[in-house]
């Protein structure tokens, strides 16, 4: 949030100091396009950094869930025994 507040300062300046100097306009509009630019790249970076480290363990969990279910909604391999102690005959 700060970067965003410095950012939109800088632009406000930059915009003000347009007309009356215009060499100091160039050195700011270059200043403010690179510090944007570090700026996106740095948030890119993060959100792909936080989604990298995320996705594992969603798609293990997920996979888990979807094991689990399977293995009690399919009845499997007629030849397989089951392995579920209610099931088997005294």
């Amino acid at each position: 949030m700060l970067w965003l507040i410095g950012i939109i300062g800088l632009t406000y300046v930059e915009f003000s100091i347009r007309e009356p100097e215009p060499t100091l306009y160039a050195i700011m509009f270059a200043s403010v396009l690179v510090i944007n630019v570090a700026f996106a790249i740095d948030a890119y970076r993060e959100l792909k950094t936080a989604d990298a480290t995320k996705a594992p363990a969603d798609q293990g969990t997920l996979g888990d869930t979807a094991q689990a279910s399977q293995s009690r909604d399919d009845p499997g391999d007629p030849g397989q025994e089951r392995s579920d102690p209610a099931e088997k005959e005294p």
